[in-house]
């Protein structure tokens, strides 16, 4: 399935995709320091640890996809929904590269992972979370829509932890 907004073309993953993606995520410091890996990843353990599950199958009522700045016409990061482990609750998550920060353009991402969601998937609800420390993220959260809810541990690490009801979601 694609997803389009007005500034985004949102896609599946291709095995073409590794380098742009690579570039603009994982070989970069300033990027990871906010996600799991909490650092840039070496070239080749990001394509066999982490970028080879983008072309596996996703299950349902997940969705991940290449984030494409349609003006631009390349591929800036990832968003979608995922199943957040431990917990019986789906997240929203996005990574852009940094040019991209401070544009709409993960909050445009993310509100279309979310209407994905909540409309083709009929999700009651889906959460968010973000590093404390990540101001930029847990303000993609708030102007999606979502409301914080404090501090939980997810991923070994405490998060602030947000969530929307389908029936809040305009």
């Amino acid at each position: 399935m694609i997803l389009e907004t007005k500034r985004l073309l949102l896609r599946p993953f291709t095995a073409d995709d590794f380098e742009a993606y690579y570039e603009q995520i994982y070989g970069d410091a300033e990027v990871n320091r906010f996600l799991p890996t909490g650092t840039a990843v070496p070239r080749d353990q990001a394509h066999e640890r982490f970028f080879t599950r983008f072309l596996g199958p996703i299950p349902e009522p997940e969705g991940l996809w290449a984030v494409i700045d349609r003006d631009a016409q390349r591929l800036i990061g990832h968003a979608g929904i995922k199943a957040l482990p431990e917990s019986e609750f789906i997240e929203v998550f996005y990574a852009l590269g940094k040019a991209w920060w401070g544009k709409g353009l993960a909050t445009e991402a993310a509100r279309a992972c979310l209407g994905y969601g909540f409309n083709e998937k009929e999700l009651g609800m889906i959460v968010g979370i973000a590093l404390p420390a990540n101001i930029g993220s847990r303000r993609v959260l708030e102007k999606s829509g979502m409301t914080y809810h404090g501090i939980r541990k997810y991923y070994n690490f405490d998060v602030a932890f947000y969530d929307l009801k389908r029936e809040e979601f305009k």
